[in-house]
């Protein structure tokens, strides 16, 4: 069932009919929430998760189920490859050089290797060793598309993984 929801999903956004239920939304409580869902999952890996926000971000126009679908699919990500003793951070701020806010997902896991990061938005690309689908970043890509945003990653193998995505203002 969950595979078929993240197809549709997925299809949706990729064809431009996904509709987004914006509303005025305050993006620190939908980080807050995301990072409480997954506090049990982070304590029982050993793995130290942490969330900051600006306190002075302004509420945003956006679909706060769909923002906080990707903040799941980049955490649940992040979990996936952090080993215990490890450390995911998210934080989000203003982009004053964007116009918009930022909002990071830090880890120290494994890392990308360089020929992969190219790829790691592409659906169905996944790591050799993962026992995921292969969708989760290409829904996260989508859905920060279809809110006018973009999604970067930067990695170091042995080092970690920082996925970005920024959010337009309005």
């Amino acid at each position: 069932a969950r595979l078929i929801d993240d197809l549709r999903t997925l299809s949706q956004a990729e064809s431009g009919t996904l509709k987004l239920y914006r509303e005025p939304t305050d993006l620190g409580i939908v980080i807050n929430d995301a990072v409480a869902s997954f506090r049990g999952q982070a304590g029982a890996a050993g793995v130290e998760l942490s969330g900051a926000v600006d306190s002075n971000l302004p509420l945003l126009d956006i679909d706060p189920t769909r923002v906080r679908e990707v903040l799941a699919n980049l955490i649940a990500n992040a979990l996936r490859y952090t080993g215990r003793g490890g450390k995911i951070d998210i934080a989000a701020g203003m982009d004053s050089a964007n116009g918009g806010i930022a909002v990071s997902v830090r880890d120290t896991g494994a890392g990308v290797p360089a020929e992969a990061l190219p790829r790691i938005f592409d659906r169905f690309y996944k790591a050799p060793e993962s026992r995921g689908t292969g969708l989760g970043l290409a829904i996260a890509k989508n859905l920060v598309t279809a809110h006018g945003g973009e999604i970067f990653a930067e990695s170091e193998e042995g080092k970690g993984t920082t996925i970005r995505f920024m959010l337009p203002l309005s």
